[in-house]
Order: structure tokens, then C-alpha cells, then sequence
């Protein structure tokens, strides 16, 4: 009998610790940017991260829309899932998000590359603290791309 109350207790507390879904409704939309870029990323075969990533600094968000597009993170995605698409196809879109993205003489922190060989574009997980993120296509002329940052999924517990 003690056995089948410990059982009995075990299950119970287990099932108050049950992760369930909060909603079972579309994740919501956190940040969406609607551009284009004009010019494929001429730095993609040779260290795109280091090259791209000092390049984007120097110019900045005024050159936005010529060979990138860079962005300023929505801390409410972090954690979330995002996409990085295109009406156009071949256009081999890339992303990366940064912590930290330096400077001209420093390298970056905490770089997380999305870069696919072949494609449309991409989509993952907002890597958490990220700060600045940059769009580039490999491929193509005035290429129009979509992102997408969805909010962190929110959890609760049953009990």
C-alpha cells in the first residue's frame, strides 16, 4: 500500500511540473523588415564574417539597401524563430546576427551565421543577445527579401 501511495505522489507532482504549450495559436510576429538590397555581397567567398561584418560598420545603416541590410534586434525575439525569404529564387539570402558587432579595428562578439550554400534565404532560432543582425543576398540584383522575428513562445505550467 505505501508503495502505491508514493506511486500515486510521483505521478501527481509530475504532472504539475508538465510543460504544455500557452497557446496553440501562430507565433507572434515580434519585428518584420520588408526591403531590398540592390548589389549581391561581394565578400561571401572569402571570410564573409570578418569582411561583411566590417564593411557593414563602416558604412552603416545610411548604405542600407546597396549590398546589405542591417538591422537593430528586437530583444523580444530572442530566443523566437525567425525567416529570412525572398519572391526571388536563387538568390542565396544570408544573416547575420551579432552580440557585439565591433568595429573597424576590433573583431565581433558573439557572431551567429545563417548562411546557406544554395536558396532563397534562411530561417532558425534569434540567437539571445543578439543586438545587430545584417541581410545579404549572394546572388542576384535588387533582390527583395522579407524577415520575420517571432516573440519567444511563452510556456506555462499546469498545476
Amino acid at each position: 500500500m505505501r508503495h502505491l501511495v508514493s506511486l500515486a505522489l510521483a505521478a501527481t507532482l509530475l504532472a504539475s511540473l508538465m510543460v504544455l504549450p500557452a497557446a496553440a495559436d501562430d507565433p507572434v510576429v515580434g519585428q518584420s523588415i520588408s526591403a531590398t538590397v540592390a548589389l549581391p555581397n561581394p565578400t561571401k567567398a572569402a571570410l564573409p564574417v570578418t569582411r561583411h561584418q566590417r564593411s557593414t560598420i563602416f558604412v552603416g545603416q545610411q548604405s542600407n539597401g546597396v549590398v546589405s541590410w542591417y538591422f537593430e534586434v528586437d530583444p523580444s525575439t530572442w530566443g523566437g524563430l525567425f525567416d529570412l525569404t525572398s519572391a526571388v529564387t536563387d538568390t542565396d539570402l544570408d544573416i547575420i546576427f551579432y552580440a557585439d558587432p565591433g568595429s573597424l579595428t576590433d573583431a565581433n562578439e558573439g557572431a551567429t551565421v545563417f548562411e546557406g550554400a544554395a536558396g532563397v534565404g534562411e530561417s532558425g532560432i534569434v540567437p539571445v543577445g543578439a543586438t545587430y543582425a545584417v541581410v545579404y543576398p549572394a546572388a542576384g540584383f535588387n533582390v527583395p527579401f522579407d524577415y520575420t522575428g517571432y516573440e519567444t513562445p511563452t510556456v506555462m505550467l499546469s498545476g
